[in-house]
């Protein structure tokens, strides 16, 4: 019962209601800008609203989540960052559902640690050209790309590295060297690529050690006080002379040295400044000894006794050979006896007793003296006559020095002695021993020589295709499907001339020319080179030594029906090449390899097997050109 009794009338609207469909005021959402908390969980579901669940926007960051604990928390949308985590742990922790992979940020002292059943990481470009697996079955990065498999360089760019590019592991550059390699301890480094140095290379042992796979033959390179020491089960070093075909053998068999050139010392001209001296060892069919003196006869006999060292290092029972040459006309003097300690000397009764003479003893070598003259060679072994050319052109340029040589000398000495014209001496018995022996002509010798030896181009191939076969076996015990990540090897295919489309191309072709399919365009002349990312494909050559080298431009690029684009190429003949002689002049016969300038072949400054495009008909002395060459790709 109201009392007092009060009358109830209307208002003209509700001035407040504290609770609406029985909830109150803070179980809703204020909408005004007044700072508000919920104090329970709060869940919101737009499922079918295809809108986000939540857009938050603030001056600071888009949204702050914190554990009870303050020891983890989370800026979401704040300045240029979409998420900042922070935690004891980890700033992140990331996982799929089943738990085969997962990956932390920023946890203890690293970026970002992720395992996963198949590899900690994967990443990959939007068009699939390049990409790279990171901590991969026992690999710690496996990297692929359609033009290197990785780059790396310092922020100004003085040094940089391609690794795995075209035919090359790694590709270095800098400013002080192309690479640069340290033990832990620093007791051996080395530099690649060092000024004008290939390597440059220190250690507290050695500078360098290199063996080949079964160990049978090893080098140490500035080791204590030597330069190089070589070891092998056939020899201990060999070395060969491109240009006159002279070869050295050291350490092979029971020679301290073997070759086929003559053994010579070298001294400066006394008189001109501008000339040298080279005198030739005396060379026989045996290993010997030799000593000598002069002496006097005393009462018609002498009895000498030989140098101490000869008796050391002489076979004291065989081969001792004795001459003795008077100094006086009226002395007559003979041997008596010779051993490898003493010679006894005599004169003829009735003549000087007293006269002075000359002596000389020889011997063979003790332990050498079963060693044959004739023997048979090795498989790889060529002895010819060195090439002589060298001389000769010598001799037209300084047609004086002829008089020095052994041939005139003893053209005139016969001349003299027999009473003839020296013009008129028959040296064709020596012409046709030279002949038959053969003397080694640069020209062709090189390219037989090539032609004797492994294909190292088919040999890496082949290697290529056993390693890839190896690192794919097995794969599936791992949980690595065959065939993932491994790219195709380059130059796999096999080149033949284009196909669909190129009939009218082939109508058109040069003598002798093929059409085949170029990326980029060629200009006639151009050397080519297959292409090692796109099998089957030309592009111009632009690298020094590439093994890839095909032939040369017969003319320009010309589009196919197909879309392709083609160039006509000579393969063999004889075709005009762009050449650049900055490498060294190029002389008519020279081997021609790819150089560094685009599209440019230059003079080989070592043979290697594959890299050679043919043989220069013309010179150039320097600058680039064009010259015809004989193309024997090889």
């Amino acid at each position: 019962t109201l009392s007092p009794r009060i009358p109830v009338a209307s208002a003209g609207y509700a001035l407040n209601a504290g609770r609406l469909e029985g909830r109150a005021a803070q179980e809703f959402l204020d909408t005004s800008t007044t700072q508000q908390s919920k104090a329970s969980r709060l869940t919101i579901d737009a499922t079918g609203q295809q809108t986000f669940g939540i857009e938050s926007y603030g001056d600071t960051g888009g949204g702050y989540f914190v554990d009870s604990d303050q020891s983890g928390y989370a800026n979401v949308g704040i300045g240029d960052r979409g998420i900042e985590g922070f935690g004891t742990e980890a700033g992140g922790y990331f996982q799929d559902t089943n738990s085969s992979g997962y990956a932390y940020v920023g946890n203890g002292d690293n970026g970002i640690r992720a395992y996963g059943n198949y590899t900690g990481g994967y990443f990959k470009d939007l068009d699939s050209t390049g990409y790279a697996y990171v901590g991969f079955g026992d690999d710690g990065i496996r990297a692929y790309g359609s033009n290197r498999g990785a780059y790396f360089a310092d922020s100004d760019q003085s040094g940089y590295a391609n690794v795995g590019i075209g035919d090359r592991g790694i590709e270095g550059f800098g400013t002080e060297a192309g690479g640069y390699f340290e033990d832990s301890d620093q007791g051996g480094y080395a530099y690649v690529g060092v000024y004008d140095y290939g390597i440059r290379a220190f250690g507290n042992f050695t500078g360098g050690y290199f063996v080949d796979l079964d160990n049978s033959g090893y080098s140490y390179v500035a080791r204590g006080d030597g330069g190089i020491l070589g070891y092998g089960n056939s020899f201990g070093g060999y070395f060969y002379d491109r240009d006159s075909g002279a070869s050295l053998y050291a350490g092979s068999g029971s020679s301290s040295t073997s070759g086929n050139g003559a053994k010579n010392f070298v001294q400066n001209h006394p008189y001109e400044p501008s000339r040298k001296i080279v005198y030739t060892s005396l060379e026989g069919n045996e290993a010997g000894t030799y000593t000598r003196g002069s002496a006097r006869l005393e009462d018609g006999r002498a009895v000498i006794a030989l140098d101490e060292t000869f008796a050391w290092v002489t076979n004291p029972d065989i081969g001792l050979t004795a001459h003795v040459t008077a100094r006086s006309p009226e002395s007559v003097v003979y041997v008596e006896s010779v051993t490898t300690e003493e010679i006894v000397v005599r004169s003829l009764q009735g003549f000087a007793a007293d006269a002075a003479f000359d002596y000389v003893v020889y011997g063979l070598r003790i332990g050498f003296e079963e060693i044959p003259v004739v023997q048979p060679k090795r498989e790889d072994e060529d002895a010819p006559i060195p090439s002589m050319a060298s001389h000769r052109e010598l001799l037209a340029e300084q047609p004086e020095l002829r008089a020095t040589t052994p041939l005139e000398r003893f053209r005139l000495m016969s001349a003299r002695v027999e009473g003839i014209d020296a013009a008129t001496i028959d040296l064709s018995r020596a012409q046709a021993l030279v002949a038959a022996i053969h003397e080694f002509d640069p020209e062709t010798d090189i390219v037989e020589r090539l032609d004797s030896m492994p294909d190292l181009e088919d040999q890496s191939a082949s290697s290529a295709e056993e390693a890839m076969s190896e690192s794919t076996t097995g794969r599936e015990d791992r949980g690595v499907p065959n065939g993932v990540g491994a790219p195709e090897r380059a130059g796999a295919s096999t080149l033949v001339a284009s196909g669909a489309g190129s009939s009218e191309a082939q109508a058109q072709l040069p003598p002798g020319a093929v059409a085949m399919t170029i990326t980029g365009s060629a200009a006639p002349g151009d050397l080519l080179v297959l292409d090692s990312e796109r099998p089957g494909t030309l592009r111009v050559a632009d690298a020094l030594l590439d093994p890839n080298v095909v032939g040369v431009a017969a003319g320009g690029a010309q589009e196919a029906a197909d879309g392709t684009f083609e160039v006509p190429v000579f393969v063999s003949g004889v075709a005009e090449v762009a050449v650049d002689a900055g490498y060294g002049a190029i002389r008519p016969g020279d081997l021609l390899v790819s150089s560094t300038t685009a599209g440019h072949a230059m003079r080989a400054l070592e043979v290697v097997p594959g890299t050679i495009i043919g043989k220069a008909l013309d010179a150039l002395e320097m600058g680039t050109g064009t010259i015809r060459v004989l193309i024997m790709a090889r």
